[in-house]
């Protein structure tokens, strides 16, 4: 289904674990579910590609969420 914006709905069924930790993310936050969710699936390539490559990450500045 295509909404304004072009966006796409996803119907997920996560474990009960995985659906606190989400949830205590968004609290966290401030965010909702799906905004945190964004934000993890933003930061899983650059993650990934460098782990891919052996290189290291580093946080330079933390922001608390």
């Amino acid at each position: 289904m295509t909404g304004s914006k072009g966006k796409r709905r996803l119907h997920l069924d996560l474990t009960a674990d995985a659906y606190r930790l989400l949830q205590k993310l968004a609290d966290k936050s401030g965010q909702n579910r799906a905004s945190v969710w964004r934000t993890g699936l933003a930061l899983h390539d650059p993650v990934a590609t460098a782990t891919h490559s052996k290189q290291n990450l580093t946080v330079v500045e933390q922001n608390i969420l």
